[in-house]
């Protein structure tokens, strides 16, 4: 995590002062620094939580991972408050130069936080360091485990046995099945995250703030997330009992309406340039975009929890595999959707959005079924 942590540090510092072939260069191996992130965290969040509170502790890291978005986003709103363009495109010098201080400002303080990140992931106990804790209940059943060494022996694979368990683990059926999932989480993180919030930049019909909605649509998306993440924690006991598809589905039903909503409040161009177009519904809404920044967070959350929970639940003894299997598929699945980004409308982004959800969904829904199905779970 300290060297995740440390190349996402490099990427924030090269935007302080900008020169391409770095940006380009601190871009991979920011990408290459959070898979590294993303795939130890499911583990720490897995091997240190019980089958009964992985939903409730997934659900609290969740929240507190997702309160970044409101603090590093209001941060930004004030700052383009204090320090704005005075006047229009083409900005003259002096904007310009307001532009660069804020820029540079804005990314210092970043960078700096960043580098407070890799203090705290340095002081981390590594659970490999010494012998693994092992839960008082198995993953399924509620027991002792009759097997204590299967988690230890898979940490201490060598690099080679590692690489090759875990290809090996991507094709079981299982792991095909749910690939749809992986797939849907990279895309649709990538739509609310840059493509929507870039939109409504871009979207010339909000006048004076215009600027401003990008850093609001990022605080209301962490918002949703944040509470799909104490929601999630406070039912992740009755869940643990009564199955995740209820939540996922109520998940996809409000991105599918996230998605409507955006197809009638944002212009089809706002997602390639900036544009003085019309959205469908006449005027756009800045309080109907803020809403639907909301419920594409709320499902974001209920669809990342939800996942993380089965896959540490099911996979304990495999966590390390699994996460490395989701954070490739969902890894690749971004890059795609930023290639299409550059050249899609935002009408088809949506409809792409909306055809993975649908068996994204349903291929979550076989596998968790067939998990209860094999292991029932009885209350204790």
């Amino acid at each position: 995590m300290v060297l995740g942590s440390v190349s996402v540090t490099f990427y924030l510092a090269s935007f302080i002062r900008p020169i391409i072939w770095v940006l380009y260069i601190s871009a991979g191996c920011a990408g290459f620094g959070v898979g590294i992130i993303w795939t130890v965290q499911g583990y720490f969040v897995t091997i240190n939580s019980t089958a009964k509170r992985v939903l409730r502790n997934t659900g609290v890291f969740w929240g507190l991972y997702m309160s970044t978005l409101v603090t590093g986003n209001l941060f930004y709103f004030f700052m383009v408050r204090a320090y704005p363009a005075k006047g229009h495109k083409p900005y003259s010098q002096a904007d310009l130069d307001i532009l660069d201080y804020r820029r540079m400002l804005i990314f210092s303080i970043f960078t700096a936080a960043s580098a407070l990140g890799v203090l705290v992931f340095s002081l981390v106990v590594h659970p490999w360091v010494g012998k693994i804790p092992r839960p008082r209940d198995d993953i399924l059943t509620g027991t002792t485990p009759h097997n204590d060494v299967a988690l230890q022996q898979q940490t201490f694979r060598g690099p080679k046995e590692a690489f090759l368990a875990t290809v090996k683990f991507m094709f079981r059926k299982d792991m095909v099945i749910l690939m749809p999932m992986f797939f849907y989480i990279g895309i649709e993180g990538c739509f609310w995250g840059s493509v929507y919030i870039t939109a409504l930049g871009y979207t010339d019909r909000f006048g004076e703030r215009q600027e401003e909605m990008v850093g609001l649509a990022g605080v209301f998306a962490g918002g949703g997330e944040i509470a799909g993440g104490l929601i999630l924690g406070l039912l992740g006991k009755w869940m643990h009992f009564n199955g995740k598809d209820s939540a996922l589905m109520f998940g996809m039903i409000l991105h599918i309406v996230a998605c409507y909503l955006t197809f009638l409040n944002t212009p089809a161009e706002s997602a390639l340039a900036e544009t003085k177009d019309w959205p469908y519904i006449g005027e756009p809404n800045p309080y109907l975009a803020m809403f639907v920044s909301f419920i594409f967070g709320l499902g974001d959350a209920l669809w990342n929890n939800q996942l993380m929970a089965y896959l540490g639940e099911v996979y304990r003894h495999e966590c390390v595999s699994v996460f490395a299997v989701y954070q490739f598929w969902c890894a690749l699945a971004a890059a795609l959707a930023f290639v299409s980004a550059s050249f899609l409308t935002l009408p088809w982004q949506l409809l792409g959005v909306i055809a993975v959800s649908i068996p994204s969904a349903a291929g979550f829904c076989y596998v968790e079924w067939k998990s209860l199905r094999n292991h029932p779970l009885v209350p204790i």
